[in-house]
């Protein structure tokens, strides 16, 4: 097995088990109960049936209790609860004058509940109707956590096994010949090789782990959603209930210190331990590097990010996501645009302390200081701190459990503006840093 395989075998292993157990997480160690309660009423005149359906989103560790009650003792009150999609009916209860009833849910899915109420004459009635829904960790996910853990774990002391085997056996001298003028790549070839080197000789690869480790443990905690269907509406868009329970907040707390080190580790330390020098030797260009180590970075950060993200959605309705993918992942462009700029401002805020400074430590230290200091003290920018502008403009909006959206693009893009010009400057000086000192 190659040093390339033998890399490669180590980072699925890693990325299973970090997979295996942000479930395993979630079903053991959950953020604690949520609940959700709605409540309106069933109104009817002249006799009139009137009706209000809900769509939710539910797991076997949530329960529904739903509860009617009003001024005409001899009302008929009906309830359904159907499995979306086919239909299929998993709750059929029929009360007088008041109804109390429990759901406990036995499969995870999308279900409707469609409470009716039949006046006994013509006068005007009032029925109130509350639905609340309490849920707790995602327990059935349990047994694919443990053998994604146990797949991952296997696979990654498989690699150090192989990889300890290998150093073990003493291996033939190896003569290199360089190629002949004609065969010299060229810039793009270059650009390619230097990525691939950066990425997996240089390992960087494994620093998307603990990335993907953070928002695969936040978007996973499935939160239970219970949304009325107004009168108005005759298509919902059920997307609305696959919401991810990402925080901006605590996901930069637990990305940007990930970040700021791979930047550090990608040009200072590079450049402290002489690694880039003797890189530099090769005729390479200084932007060809620097790019193809830009690219590395955001390859590290983002595809993480994305796979979080698809990974958590997919697994709130398998059933439905088998019978209508498009309905599952609808709002998946949405919060995979509020991510994905919020992993490339990490990046700008990170790159050029990296590339200035020649030790280490200053490179980590420094934006993570600076951007602790504004987040306390304010001094008039800690409304321009990324995670307030995705919170307030990402995925607040993304989350408001409303049909019909309310995430609007073009606010967020104008909000974050600020701060996505300030990370491309940073970006832009980083290029010219870079150059000028690997010249010296």
């Amino acid at each position: 097995m190659t040093a390339t395989r033998s890399v490669a075998l180590l980072f699925v292993g890693l990325f299973l088990l970090s997979f295996g157990s942000s479930i395993m997480g979630n079903a053991l160690f959950p953020p604690g109960t949520s609940s959700i309660i709605d409540s309106n009423y069933l109104e009817t005149f002249g006799g009139a049936q009137s009706s209000q359906i809900y769509y939710a989103f539910l797991k076997p560790s949530d329960r529904m209790t739903i509860s009617l009650q009003g001024n005409d003792s001899a009302g008929v009150l009906h309830v359904t609860i159907s499995r979306y999609p086919g239909q299929e009916l998993v709750l059929n209860r029929t009360s007088i004058g008041k109804m109390f009833a429990i759901f406990t849910v036995e499969e995870r899915g999308t279900y409707v509940i469609n409470a009716a109420f039949v006046p006994s004459n013509s006068e005007h009635y009032l029925v109130n109707e509350t639905n609340t829904v309490t849920g707790n960790a995602p327990a059935d996910y349990l047994w694919l956590g443990e053998v994604l853990t146990a797949v991952g774990a296997a696979l990654s002391i498989g690699s150090f096994l192989v990889r300890g085997r290998r150093r073990s056996i003493a291996a033939p001298h190896e003569t290199t010949t360089p190629p002949p003028p004609d065969e010299v790549p060229g810039v793009w070839k270059n650009f390619v090789l230097m990525l691939k080197t950066d990425l997996f000789q240089g390992r960087k690869v494994f620093f998307a782990i603990p990335i993907f480790l953070a928002i695969a443990y936040s978007a996973g905690r499935f939160l239970p959603s219970l949304l009325p269907l107004s009168s108005t509406i005759t298509s919902p868009d059920l997307a609305d209930l696959f919401s991810p329970s990402l925080s901006p907040y605590n996901d930069w707390l637990n990305v940007f210190p990930v970040v700021v080190a791979l930047a550090a580790y990608s040009f200072s330390y590079e450049r402290d331990s002489r690694v880039l020098r003797s890189t530099m030797l090769n005729p390479i260009g200084a932007r060809t590097l620097f790019f193809a180590k830009l690219t590395s970075m955001i390859v590290v950060v983002e595809v993480p990010v994305i796979l979080g993200i698809l990974l958590t959605i997919t697994q709130f309705d398998p059933s439905l996501l088998a019978k209508s993918p498009l309905v599952v992942l609808q709002n998946a462009p949405e919060w995979l645009l509020v991510y994905l700029v919020y992993g490339l401002v990490m990046i700008g805020l990170t790159i050029l302390p990296a590339v200035y400074f020649t030790k280490p430590v200053y490179a980590f230290v420094v934006p993570i200081f600076i951007v602790l200091l504004v987040g306390t003290e304010g001094f008039g920018l800690r409304g321009l701190l990324p995670w307030q502008i995705w919170t307030i403009q990402g995925t607040s909006p993304l989350s408001s459990l409303t049909f019909q959206g309310g995430f609007d693009i073009g606010a967020f893009v104008g909000a974050a503006l600020p701060v996505l010009a300030f990370a491309f400057v940073l970006g832009l000086l980083s290029v010219i840093a870079f150059s000028v000192q690997d010249k010296e």
